[in-house]
């Protein structure tokens, strides 16, 4: 695609930026007031936002796995060494998901 791309509309991409710099000595008016709304920076320099004492507290129940922690360092042990990251193929991932499935569904067995 990329090769009838150029034979069609030519190559892009290797052009140097042609735009023309600006004159920096020019006037551009008032540089401490571009861009700022002064007076909306003071507003918000001089709000306060006060937080409740005590705020809400949210209570999650811990994941529960049928495994116990030596059965989980078993199964760790069990699984084939993982590649450097990247190098895992859809198949070697598929491969490692089936072992652990195997090897889980043995210990539970038991």
């Amino acid at each position: 695609m990329f090769f009838f791309g150029v034979i069609q509309n030519g190559a892009r991409g290797l052009a140097f930026n042609e735009t023309p710099v600006p004159n920096l000595e020019e006037d551009i008016g008032h540089v401490e007031e571009y861009g700022i709304d002064w007076a909306e920076l003071e507003r918000a320099r001089n709000t306060h936002i006060d937080l409740p004492e005590h705020m809400a507290t949210v209570l999650v129940d811990p994941p529960t796995c049928p495994l116990t922690a030596e059965e989980v360092a078993e199964l760790n042990a069990s699984l084939p060494s993982v590649p450097v990251l990247g190098q895992m193929t859809d198949s070697d991932k598929r491969m490692r998901w089936i072992a652990g499935l195997q090897h889980t569904l043995n210990i539970m067995s038991h």
